[in-house]
């Protein structure tokens, strides 16, 4: 006989443990989950930048000066342009599918010395690391869905991006300035 009147009933609930349980899981992991999502805003404002780029590349010319190395260059940036702003949403949706596309450019990045090494050094830590693994698996969207009253409170992921933002424009400030007196 395989069933045992007196065995209490089973069945899947979900108890409060689990709850607390993915309480702790995405309080370990908030911070670098905040931080993923700050590195996809910054794919955000490269994307930007360069359809910056491309638009400066193309306005103000006359359709002769348009040479096939500037149709070229042009078509290049957009397609880096593209390629920043999927990257950018998948980061912020924290879709695993967008990890090594940002370790790739991130590689690529590394050879930007000093300054793009250190923060593509950062950004790959980021996304390959352990916790980066955790962040982007399945289970932690389910942590995710079942912790909405957990939020990511810290300014400093803030003045880290608007340290990265102002020496951008200074950087845009001087090419221009230095554009202008040529």
């Amino acid at each position: 006989m395989d069933i045992n009147p007196y065995q209490p009933p089973q069945a899947d609930i979900l108890v409060s443990s689990d709850i607390a349980n993915a309480d702790v899981i995405r309080k370990a992991h908030i911070n670098h989950e905040a931080s993923i999502k700050s590195v996809g805003t910054l794919y955000y404002l490269g994307g930007v930048l360069c359809i910056g780029i491309v638009l400066s590349n193309f306005l103000g010319r006359d359709t002769e000066e348009l040479t096939a190395v500037v149709i070229g260059i042009g078509t290049i940036f957009l397609l880096i342009a593209l390629a920043q702003f999927w990257i950018g949403s998948g980061l912020r949706k924290l879709k695993p599918s967008s990890r090594i596309p940002t370790a790739v450019l991130s590689g690529i990045g590394l050879l930007g010395f000093p300054v793009g090494t250190l923060i593509s050094s950062y950004i790959m830590y980021l996304v390959l690391s352990k916790k980066g693994r955790v962040v982007f698996s399945e289970e932690y969207t389910q942590v995710i869905a079942q912790t909405p009253h957990i939020k990511y409170k810290s300014i400093v992921v803030w003045v880290v991006l608007g340290i990265l933002l102002l020496i951008i424009a200074i950087g845009v400030i001087a090419a221009v300035a230095t554009k202008a007196a040529d």
